[in-house]
Formats: structure tokens, sequence, C-alpha cells
């Protein structure tokens, strides 16, 4: 999706210049020729399905508790053993991303991001039942859960399509030739609301990333595919090749590039969707960052910003942010910012979604910190922001 060609940046200039690069082949890399192959789908039969163990792709809704507490989690399945999605505890709502596998034993194990020195994971069965039961570990304690599918009026159904594949970069070596492989996981509305409102939303998703509307989603999943073969065989020079192979540098040729859609947040009036996105296009390491969609389904609106914030609103959610920062990273008041970040300050992006608690602004690699730092996520609870947040977006 975007070539590695950057060092790790030691100015705001070199910063923005890996960002303007990583943006610009975003858009290389998609809106392709359209195809009609189709490597697999959830029907909108199947989004009616709540078959956790044996469906083959999913986004599900599910409520439970850990412990006692009330839970919400937002799971996709986008291959026979791959997981992801957000759950969130109902009475402070901060989104918690999740990922993970299905053991060798045949646990489904979620871990959670940004869980500090002390893994924090769900570990349990699935069943078609459309159960998920076992037990959260954490911070030396361990609870037991329990989540169903539930299917809520105030939430979006999503259909999904997966489409894979790989390309040799020189055919004619055959198991010798370095190889592209792609994948491309496409989250389509089709129930829980009005036609008029899908149609919106499936116009919002398929032009993030494309000027065309498509009205198909394997044809959408489909071009995120032929774009990364064409790019791959395109932008690759095979002169010399076979000695730098030889040579023990072929490996930079194996490129592979991933794109998966998830929600975030879904209770109507609002829907929050994650595109995150994963490429190794050579160098030193793959690359990664998540872009996020948030709409008002009432008015049929994504939002940005300006939207949801009163005018004036950067130096008290900077502030806010700054506080997030030292409190995630366990900075002391006298330690600065620059501990962490690349500058002693960090101020709102336009790269958030925000539930009936608060609101997540997220960093992409390179754009406020190092790499090893990874993408940033910072919660900011409305309580904190409320004098700056337009009323209707507070909890009522």
């Amino acid at each position: 999706m975007f070539r590695y060609i950057c060092s790790v940046p030691n100015s705001c200039s070199m910063q923005k210049q890996c960002l303007l690069l990583l943006a610009a082949t975003i858009g290389l890399f998609s809106c392709g020729q359209n195809s009609n192959k189709k490597n697999g789908d959830s029907s909108n039969v199947a989004t009616e399905s709540i078959a956790l163990a044996t469906d083959p792709y999913f986004s599900k809704h599910l409520k439970g508790t850990v412990a006692d507490a009330a839970v919400t989690m937002e799971l996709l399945k986008s291959g026979s053993k791959e997981y992801a999605g957000w759950y969130s505890y109902d009475k402070i709502n901060q989104p918690i991303k999740i990922w993970g596998s299905v053991d060798s034993t045949g646990n489904l194990v979620l871990h959670e991001d940004d869980a500090g020195e002390v893994p924090q994971y769900f570990e349990g069965k699935v069943d078609d039942q459309g159960t998920f039961e076992g037990t959260w570990h954490g911070d030396n304690k361990s609870f037991p859960f329990h989540l169903t599918v539930t299917k809520e009026d105030s939430t979006i159904s999503f259909a999904v399509t997966v489409a894979a594949d790989s390309v040799l970069l020189v055919p004619s070596w055959k198991e010798k030739s370095p190889i592209g492989r792609v994948s491309a996981t496409v989250l389509w509305p089709a129930a829980g609301a009005d036609a008029a409102t899908l149609n919106f939303l499936r116009d919002s998703i398929t032009s993030l990333d494309c000027k065309q509307v498509y009205t198909d989603p394997a044809q959408y999943a489909q071009q995120y595919v032929d774009s990364f073969k064409a790019s791959y065989v395109m932008m690759n020079d095979t002169t010399g090749l076979s000695s730098m192979i030889s040579e023990g540098m072929g490996m930079s040729y194996n490129w592979d590039q991933q794109t998966k859609m998830l929600v975030a947040w879904n209770s109507y009036p609002y829907l929050a969707l994650e595109r995150f996105i994963y490429a190794f296009t050579g160098g030193a390491h793959g690359n990664h960052s998540s872009r996020y969609q948030m709409f008002d389904l009432a008015k049929k609106k994504e939002l940005e910003v300006t939207d949801v914030f009163k005018p004036g609103f950067e130096a008290t959610l900077g502030n806010a942010l700054a506080k997030a920062v030292r409190t995630k990273y366990k900075l002391k008041d006298n330690e600065p910012l620059q501990s962490v970040l690349f500058e002693n300050k960090i101020e709102p992006n336009d790269n958030f979604f925000f539930t009936n608690r608060g609101v997540l602004f997220s960093y992409a690699p390179y754009e406020i910190a190092a790499y090893a730092n990874g993408q940033i996520t910072l919660f900011v609870p409305f309580s904190e922001i409320k004098d700056v947040v337009n009323a209707e977006y507070l909890p009522k």
C-alpha cells in the first residue's frame, strides 16, 4: 500500500513528507480496474446468521458481560482463523481494539491493543448458537465472560466480502520468483436502516479511496487486488534481480498488502468504521495505518472534527490529548512529551471517532512519534472537554 522509503524522521518536514508519500501510494494501489472475481463473501442472508464457529466471514455485534460488567463488542472474522474488532465496557464506553486468532486448542484468543506491560486478552470458545464465552485475563486477574450475537434496532448490519490473490514478479521463474500477496476485507451495509441511509453509507465507504462509486462489494474488494498486482509488477525493476536474490537480497521484492474494514462504534444515530491497512513494499519493515470514518446517520453525513467541536476547540483538546499521552505512557508531570513524541505538544488531527462517552483520536506511525510506537490512539472523555463539544454530541 505504501512504499517504506523514509528513515525515522528527525524534523517536522520529514514527518510530513513520509505521511504525504504514504497517502500518495495508498491512492496508487486502489481504484484499479474492476473485476468480477469473487473470493468469498457473506451474503445479506448470512448477516442474519449467528454461527460464529462455521461462518467463514462475518461482522457481528455482541453483548454480554465480563464478570458483572456489561460490555459490547464489534467482531470481524476475515479468514479461517483471523479476527479483529473493538469492545468497550458500557459504563464508560472507552473503545479498546482487539485482534487475534484461533489457537491449537480451538480457543479464540483476542488480545487487547495498548494493554501495557501485562497482556490482557479474551480466551474462549465460539459456537454456532452465537455465543463467545470463556475467561478474560489481565493485570494478574481473570474473570469469566459471556457474549452473544445481538441484533439491536440501533445497529447497522454488514455483509463481509474478502478478495485475495498473489502474483509472481517473474512468472517464468515459477517458484523461484519473488511474489506479491494481497487481500482485502470489505464491509457492506446490508440492514438496520432504510434504503437511502444504506446507500449513503455504501457511497461514503467506496468514495473514501475511490472517486468511482461501486454498487457491488465484490468488485470494490477486487479493485484493491487488481491495483496491487498491477502496481507490484510496474514498480519493481527486475534488472539485476537474479544476482540480488543470489546475494540474499530478494526478500525486499516479496510484497504484501492487507486491507481490512472494521466496525468501531455502532449505535444509532452514530456509526464509526475503521479501515486498517498494512503493507510491506521493501525496506526495513512494513508499515500500517488506520483511517476512521464517523457518520451521523440521522443527517446522512460523514462528520468532520469541526462538526463535533466548537470554534477555538484546539487548545482545550490539545491539552486533554497531552494528558492522555501522559496517562498512556505513564509520564511524570516533569517529563516532557518529547520523551515519547517528536514534539513537546500534541494537536488534534482529523482521524477520529466518538462514542457516547468520549472521543478517540488516532495517529499513524511517524505522524507524531517514531515507528516503534505504532499507531497511537488516545481517548478523551467528553467530561474533560465538554465546554468545546457541540451540545448535540454530548451524553444526554
